[in-house]
Order: structure tokens, then C-alpha cells, then sequence
């Protein structure tokens, strides 16, 4: 079985512990938020107060949604 080193950083430069921790804080965060719920209460409130609609998806989840609609098709 041959291994593959996969580069993400093109320029060569090393990369520091700094860049890691970052990485690994953004994708912390992004994973609980991704698990997070609101309980009906707050919804109950947010639904209370207008009868406009909300954006509520990121640029992120939007290209997401996309891949995955190309993926399953």
C-alpha cells in the first residue's frame, strides 16, 4: 500500500501549532453548533414576535446543501 502525503499548505512554509489550534477551535465550534437545538419555547417566542422570514443559512451550509443535492443525485 503506497501512503500519500496530502499537502494543504501549497507555499511550502510550515505550518505551527497556532494554525492547528485555530483549526481545531472553528471546527469545534462548528460541530456543536451543528448538534444544537432550540427548545420550543424559544421558538414559540421567535414566531411570536414578526411574520417575517429569517436567514438563516450560512454561505457555508448553502454550498453544502448544494454539494450534497450534486452528490445524491
Amino acid at each position: 500500500m503506497v501512503r500519500v502525503k496530502f499537502e494543504i499548505n501549497p507555499t511550502g512554509k510550515s505550518e505551527t501549532n497556532q494554525d492547528h489550534g485555530k483549526a481545531y477551535s472553528y471546527l469545534k465550534i462548528f460541530l456543536t453548533r451543528l448538534g444544537t437545538r432550540k427548545n420550543i419555547t424559544q421558538l414559540l417566542a421567535e414566531a411570536e414576535g414578526s411574520n417575517e422570514l429569517k436567514r438563516t443559512l450560512t454561505t457555508f451550509q448553502l454550498l453544502a446543501l448544494g454539494i450534497g443535492s450534486i452528490i445524491g443525485k
